[in-house]
């Protein structure tokens, strides 16, 4: 019996993942897809946040987070007129070296699963910044970073998510989701070229236009 429920839910598992890559082949505006990548990502592994970077040559750019804990205090706040309806999320620059997790994972192309972030031995390679949830009064506990990889198995973002949730419990992402996210960061990876190609199209298109009505201006008498 446990075997085929086991079964079951990995087929589910398949058929979720297949149906994210749909709508990301779809989406050709680089900001909108990458917005969509992590929205699909945390909702296939149940988390309530994460991070997507993009690399940016020796760095990784912070370029878009979610967390529906803070999104959810944030608004409440708002509603109270006590605050901003949005997190204090901006956007910077991670170097791509090993010493943070997403760095790491840059750098290494190998995935991070943690249990718990503030329980990472100080004789580790990597260590978690805790500067966030302090400012926040926020928890980071599971963690897993997967690297987004193209075809020729260069990185070119680092996905990242936050506590894996088992109802109300925040709960370790399991050893099984690894290989799943990884192919989904392979989608991302293919997407995220294609729209890149896309953007630049348009911006030679649109430079082309440009010098041609520049050439004909100095025609024109």
């Amino acid at each position: 019996m446990g075997s085929k429920t086991s079964l079951s839910a990995l087929r589910e598992q398949m058929l979720a993942l297949n149906k994210i890559g749909i709508p990301l082949s779809r989406e050709r505006d680089i900001n909108s897809l990458l917005s969509l990548i992590l929205t699909e990502s945390r909702q296939f592994a149940n988390a309530e946040g994460g991070t997507l970077y993009i690399r940016e040559d020796e760095h990784l750019r912070f370029a878009v987070t979610q967390n529906e804990v803070l999104e959810k205090r944030f608004r409440e706040k708002s509603k109270n007129g006590n605050g901003d309806s949005q997190p204090p999320f901006s956007s910077f620059l991670v170097p791509l070296n090993k010493n943070s997790l997403s760095g790491y994972v840059g750098v290494t192309g190998k995935v991070l699963n943690i249990p718990d972030a503030y329980k990472i031995p100080k004789s580790s390679a990597f260590q978690f910044n805790r500067s966030f949830d302090l400012k926040n009064e926020y928890r980071t506990k599971s963690i897993i970073v997967v690297p987004v990889k193209d075809s020729s198995d260069y990185v070119v973002g680092v996905l990242q998510l936050i506590n894996a949730r088992k109802g109300k419990r925040v709960v370790p992402f399991t050893k099984g989701f690894e290989s799943l996210l990884l192919s989904l960061a392979s989608q991302a990876a293919i997407s995220i070229r294609n729209a890149r190609l896309t953007q630049e199209l348009k911006e030679a298109y649109l430079d082309t236009i440009f010098r041609l009505s520049v050439a004909a201006e100095y025609k024109d008498d």
